[in-house]
């Protein structure tokens, strides 16, 4: 072998090292970056978003590895969604009928809101059942309901004379009376 064979042989592993170098400190830096974004998606914590940093920072492969088996499962945004979507299945569980007047969830047999005194039931005209205001014809009988609902009993939007608390007494006038 000749010296100058071997001197492009050294030339060419200085650059492969070099290259190689390179290569495994652009995957180290990325490691490190990728597990600060990662971890920030995951938790509020600022200690765990440091510690995972450095876990990755010292023991930069074998590091990254100990943090994929040991970060938190679901993102904050995940988090966020299952509770939204949570909640959403509790309030559809809870009733499925909502006020039409003020949107307060109310159950299917009432026959006013509580919230807002709005009628949601009217009696059919032929069978006396009760129907929703939103219905064309009575499931009882078959009737076609008027496209608007019939008037409450008071005519006024109140609740019937049963329903409705008794009135106050009215205050009687002091002037009239003798003074002692």
């Amino acid at each position: 072998m000749s010296p100058e064979f071997i001197n492009t042989l050294g030339v060419w592993l200085e650059i492969a090292v070099t290259v190689l170098g390179a290569l495994i400190f652009s995957l180290w830096a990325g490691s490190i970056v990728w597990t600060v974004n990662d971890m920030r998606a995951r938790s509020w914590d600022l200690a765990a978003i440091v510690l995972a940093a450095v876990l990755v920072t010292v023991a930069p492969f074998g590091g990254w590895v100990v943090y994929l088996l040991v970060r938190p499962k679901e993102t904050l945004a995940d988090a966020y969604d299952r509770a939204l979507e949570e909640e959403a299945l509790l309030r559809d569980m809870g009733t499925e009928h909502q006020c039409g007047a003020c949107s307060q969830p109310v159950k299917e047999d009432w026959i006013f809101c509580p919230q807002c005194r709005t009628q949601l039931q009217y009696a059919c005209r032929t069978c006396g059942h009760h129907t929703r205001s939103d219905w064309k014809m009575c499931a009882y009988c078959g009737t076609t309901l008027a496209s608007t609902a019939a008037p409450p009993p008071g005519g006024d939007g109140s609740p019937p004379a049963a329903a409705r608390s008794s009135p106050s007494p009215t205050p009687t006038s002091t002037s009239n009376m003798p003074i002692a």
